[in-house]
């Protein structure tokens, strides 16, 4: 992750006005893959760049739509990572990772049995959760501002943009890039620009409602 979020960190530096004003905090994910990554990242990077890892088992046999229950490991674990390594001003989640952390704020964000705050998401190429079955009623919309980034390209497209429907429609931003399923390009999209400036506006506008 640390060469896919190089364009947005170096973007969100030079918006801010240098590097020691960034700090990215990567987790792994709680499983080891079970088999190989994507080609791309395998063409890119080699096998010899892993260990690989994921944030969920797979989807238990029988599973119903909607049920979220193994997706309770890495949320845990990324409870805890807030817990001992906070405060964060924002929560990054890409694939898997961007449906746990949408798990992650919602539970943040719906109790009270909790001193954290509920962050702010940026959630790229999101997948891991379906629309459920019309039968099923929707949850409560996620009340925290959020950030979705999308390759139009991208097999996981209409579950990224199911994410983004959970969340409240206010301060609900989306960017689509001309790629698949991975963060645009570091080096030649200006996409970033946009996107740095609606992370710090998120950022600080969570900061002032909470004063």
């Amino acid at each position: 992750m640390q060469f896919q979020t190089e364009g947005l960190r170096r973007e969100l530096s030079r918006a801010l006005g240098g590097d020691s004003k960034v700090e990215l905090v990567f987790v792994d994910g709680v499983f080891a893959a079970r088999g190989d990554p994507d080609s791309d990242v395998l063409e890119f990077f080699g096998r010899e760049a892993g260990p690989f890892y994921e944030w969920t088992d797979g989807t238990p046999a029988g599973a119903r739509d909607g049920d979220t229950a193994f997706m309770e490991p890495a949320c845990r674990a990324v409870l805890r990572v807030l817990a001992d390594e906070g405060p964060f001003d924002a929560l990054c989640g890409f694939s898997q990772g961007a449906a746990v952390a949408a798990l992650v704020v919602a539970s943040l964000s719906r109790s009270s049995f909790t001193d954290a705050r509920p962050l702010p998401v940026v959630l790229v190429c999101g997948a891991g959760l379906s629309n459920p079955s019309p039968t099923i009623p929707p949850p409560p919309p996620i009340n925290v501002p959020s950030i979705h980034i999308v390759g139009i390209h991208d097999h996981v497209y209409p579950r990224s943009i199911y994410l983004r429907s959970l969340f409240v429609p206010h301060e609900n931003y989306l960017f689509e890039f001309n790629g698949a399923h991975h963060f645009p390009s570091s080096y030649s999209d200006p996409i970033y620009n946009n996107i740095s400036q609606a992370i710090i506006r998120i950022c600080n506008h969570n900061l002032q409602s909470e004063q």
